[in-house]
């Protein structure tokens, strides 16, 4: 995405709304007449067509190469459409209206799925007759367009509210819709941009197939409470309204994939926010907001927009495995915290026009940066490690008081900014140690050791330091696929207790593990491909912490009943619901299930698990928390933030397990 234009910061105001006074007034002279395009001839002076008469004297028409005819019976419907225009409605199932001048909705409209006696008469029942009309063919209708039009009021009517799924009414002049549009139970698309609404009907909430809401360029102020029930609604627009405060209840929209509230008033973001775990493009654009909840359960976010609010701390963004850009220029930040950043794919960061008086050192593990704006701040100088981002290759560090940069490097552009920099890198990176595998120069920036997938090769002396010493194997991030037998009879005689297998390329878990049973307690397997989790592991009696998150899991082995385990962490994979043998782990202390897609909660499988301390459900797809889990008074840490359930609400949840569970426990009483 191309950096967006810039606008006047803390702008409120509506945006221009295209005059159509001109035009509007010829819709009321097309009931009998339609403009049709004609080419003139030679001999035929535009001065000499009579048609000026159609219109009244302030409605002149103004291209003179168009003229009108009056239609004759034979060509029309008593309401304006053509019969052709019917018949291929009828064969289609899409209408289309737009762009007609028309003052209200014809007639024939909310009635064209039904045939007239003199239509019934033509009909043949043969398939052999090619003069007859394909009844067959027909269709109900789908889609209605009828937007670009002259519209004030939509009062629905007749016979097509039950096949409609795509309705038009945008650009119009609506202040009005009629509460008869909550009988379109079918309908998908809802497009109602560009009109003169101060209010959204709530009978539009009962559309509970919509999948796409666009309500920008309005006058709205709030939103009906029952926006909570468009469980399937995945596109939703209000920018451009008068929308101060963003309701709770906008949390309920968990199957939301891009909401778009930029250019209104708002102040503040409710924490339910976090629950739109589907989320993928999210737009606060051009408010009054100072701040923004952390947006660390948003696993799916891909582009998220603040600018031009008055945003004072930088976001959490951990977690957001799939943010590649963030838009936060023209803001007050004064602080880029790249904790906030960590696990963030990072591909383009917008912080122009803040108030920024340095940059953090640890820049350097935004190692996929591509795009830099951090112009119009106020630094002085740029961190040495800059030049350590080698995908960056547009900087951009205009109108900054910087002084250890020539002017001159400055407007050579980001390459020579970027080997500048590296020049003075290289004094300081002189002091650091440099660690070398066999043949290969490690990188200062890396937490482990990197070398080819070939792990029989590898005679480490760090690898057998660390298992010998700290009688752990650490082997994370290394693009692995498979174990070596020397390795792991290496690691049987140092007694290895801890093994941490995290960020490879396992879509099993290796057999070879096997060899270490006896001795295991901990095992970190998260960020793999793992699929199946192999029956062996029951057989590891010590083992107490079993990491097994973000792989794409659906069940667990039966055999694990017999572990000792103290806590499963299972986030981030494919679970619908928590596998009948964690509930015969009677020695689980902590349970991690979230992010994944369980939708209830068995509280009589919890029952057992008289030590457990510690549950996180969240960002699930829970529709309801039984209000049994109340008297589980032994769980002290209970996570359920990013569900779809209604109750309790945000304000329960925020203060904490032990309100959470006297609510419940109130429900029953």
């Amino acid at each position: 995405m191309d950096e967006p234009t810039s606008s006047t910061k803390g702008s409120s105001s509506q945006p221009s709304r295209q005059s159509s006074a001109t035009t509007k007034g010829v819709g009321s002279q097309r009931s009998r007449f339609v403009l049709k395009k004609k080419k003139l001839s030679t001999q035929t002076r535009p001065e000499d067509c009579d048609y000026s008469s159609l219109l009244s004297d302030d409605k002149r028409i103004v291209n003179t190469k168009c003229l009108f005819y009056e239609l004759t019976d034979k060509d029309v419907d008593s309401d304006g459409l053509t019969k052709s225009e019917i018949n291929e409605a009828r064969q289609t199932g899409v209408l289309k209206l737009s762009h007609r001048y028309l003052i209200k909705v014809p007639d024939i409209v909310w009635s064209i799925e039904i045939l007239t006696e003199e239509e019934k008469k033509t009909l043949s029942f043969r398939f052999d007759d090619k003069e007859a009309q394909p009844w067959w063919t027909y269709k109900n209708l789908e889609s209605l367009d009828l937007s670009h039009n002259c519209l004030k009021q939509f009062c629905p009517k007749g016979t097509i509210f039950y096949s409609l799924k795509e309705l038009y009414i945008n650009n119009n002049s609506l202040t009005k819709i009629s509460d008869e549009i909550g009988r379109f139970q079918e309908l998908r698309v809802l497009s109602v941009n560009d009109n003169d609404l101060n209010y959204l009907p709530k009978n539009v909430c009962d559309l509970k197939n919509l999948v796409e809401l666009r309500l920008q360029r309005n006058y709205l102020e709030t939103l009906p409470e029952e926006l909570g029930n468009l469980f399937n609604l995945k596109i939703l627009d209000i920018s451009f309204n008068k929308i101060v405060t963003i309701p709770y209840y906008i949390g309920y929209l968990t199957s939301l994939v891009e909401l778009n509230m930029s250019y209104n008033n708002i102040s503040v973001v409710p924490e339910e926010i976090q629950s739109l775990r589907a989320v993928k493009i999210l737009d606060f654009s051009n408010n009054s907001l100072s701040t923004i909840p952390n947006l660390n359960d948003m696993a799916n976010l891909t582009i998220f927009n603040g600018s031009s609010n008055n945003i004072c701390e930088f976001i959490n963004f951990c977690g957001c495995q799939k943010l590649v850009e963030i838009h936060l220029q023209n803001n007050m930040l004064k602080e880029l915290v790249i904790d906030n950043l960590q696990g963030v794919p990072l591909n383009k960061l917008w912080l122009q026009n803040n108030k920024l008086i340095s940059l953090p050192e640890d820049i350097f593990r935004l190692s996929t940066l591509t795009l830099l704006d951090i112009s119009k701040n106020q630094l002085n100088r740029l961190p040495y490690r800059l030049a350590h981002l080698r995908n960056l290759s547009c900087l951009k560090v205009d109108d900054n008081p910087l002084e250890d940069i020539r002017t001159d490097i400055l407007r050579s552009g980001t390459a020579r900014i970027l080997s500048h920099l590296k020049r003075q890198s290289i004094a300081f990176d002189e002091g650091c140690d440099k660690t070398f595998t066999k043949g290969k120069r490690l990188s200062i920036a890396d937490d482990s050791i990197l070398f080819d997938s070939n792990v029989d090769d590898i005679q480490d002396g760090v690898l057998k330091m660390n298992m010998r010493t700290n009688h752990c194997l650490v082997l994370s991030n290394m693009k692995l696929s498979q174990l070596s037998a020397s390795l792991l009879q290496e690691a049987k005689k140092e007694e290895v207790f801890r093994i941490d297998l995290s960020k490879n390329e396992f879509t099993s878990v290796p057999d070879r593990l096997e060899m270490l049973a006896f001795n295991l307690t901990e095992i970190i397997l998260k960020q793999n491909n793992l699929r199946v989790i192999p029956d062996f592991i029951g057989q590891m009696k010590r083992l107490l912490y079993f990491d097994i998150s973000n792989n794409k899991l659906e069940s667990l082995p039966l055999g694990m009943a017999t572990c000792r385990l103290k806590t499963l962490i299972a986030e981030c994979n494919c679970f619908s619901m928590i596998p009948e043998v964690v509930y015969a782990i009677t020695s689980l202390e902590t349970i991690n299930f979230r992010d994944n897609k369980i939708t209830k909660i068995d509280v009589d499988g919890l029952k057992n698990l008289k030590n457990l301390y510690s549950l996180d459900l969240g960002n699930n797809s829970i529709q309801e928390v039984p209000p049994e889990l109340g008297y589980l008074k032994y769980i002290k840490d209970l996570y359920l933030f990013g569900n779809p359930f209604k109750l309790p609400r945000y304000e329960v949840l925020s203060k904490g397990t032990e309100a959470v569970m006297a609510y419940l426990r109130n429900k029953i009483s």
